[in-house]
């Protein structure tokens, strides 16, 4: 029995070679499908320290602290999901409110966020749904079908509520522990850049804050030739810290102790006349 729990590891660790090393570009989830569940997947691997703030940007490898500086956020874990457990779906993308495919039905995924994936391959931009433990994943889990493809998510403002500024994830690379590009936007103008480590299950956090306004897109470039499978989970967007207008702020109480001030002058006045 021992032998024949090795002799599937090693078959198992075969077929990610085989995988990662057929020549040509395009390969999806489906080439991983064949890989037996007890296979070993990468390593997890620890988040570096934060990137210093950059303008009204403040970067967060940290979830504990993430969520200590902007409580109130809206949280989605995935688990409404349709897939059953311990497998994978394709579905086509974009993954939000409105879908209604295998993946998910309308209203599973909250209103105000977007999943969907970046074309670097001619083929469909489908999204994957994994759920434990599929692949080594420990919770549920989406991202782009196609390895070589990036993902991009989109923050919309919900109808009665603020704008998003604020976003977070957990992040897993399942095939190679791998280092993105992360590019942030609002109204197509780009705000920043940073990179996100992504390792093997349970994945990496990573979060953004933007104190001077709204943000509404977050792209994953993985490195040039790199197929990076990622993935992401319990994610957190919506109204984090914002800046405090100090002019305002001291606008508003200095008007109201200016009345008082003229009021207190022309009741003395005319007591005294």
């Amino acid at each position: 029995m021992g032998n024949m729990r090795l002799q599937t590891k090693a078959l198992g660790n075969l077929l990610i070679c085989l995988v990662l090393a057929t020549p040509g570009v395009g390969r999806t989830w489906e080439n991983f499908s064949d890989i037996p569940e007890d296979a070993p997947v990468a390593a997890p691997v620890s988040s570096p320290a934060p990137r210093a703030p950059e303008g009204g940007l403040t970067f967060y490898t940290d979830e504990a602290a993430f969520l200590a500086e902007n409580p109130g956020l809206v949280f989605e874990d995935f688990s409404d999901t349709n897939v059953g457990p311990d497998l994978f779906l394709n579905c086509p993308g974009s993954l939000n409110t409105d879908t209604d495919n295998g993946c998910f039905s309308p209203g599973a995924i909250p209103d105000g966020i977007e999943f969907d994936s970046v074309e670097n391959v001619p083929a469909p931009n489908d999204m994957v749904v994994l759920t434990p433990n599929r692949a080594g994943v420990t919770d549920v889990m989406v991202g782009p079908f196609n390895f070589d493809d990036d993902l991009t998510i989109d923050l919309y403002q919900r109808p009665g509520f603020p704008a998003t500024n604020t976003f977070g994830g957990t992040f897993a690379c399942v095939i190679l522990p791998t280092t993105f590009n992360v590019s942030v936007y609002s109204q197509g103008v780009l705000l920043g850049q940073d990179t996100l480590t992504c390792g093997g299950p349970p994945g990496n956090f990573w979060g953004i804050n933007n104190s001077a306004g709204p943000i509404d897109q977050i792209v994953l470039e993985g490195v040039a030739g790199n197929e990076d499978a990622e993935l992401v989970t319990n994610v957190y967007f919506g109204e984090g810290n914002i800046a405090v207008d100090t002019m305002g702020k001291t606008s508003a109480i200095a008007l109201p102790v200016a009345l008082l001030a003229v009021s207190a002058l022309f009741v003395r006045h005319r007591r005294t006349s």
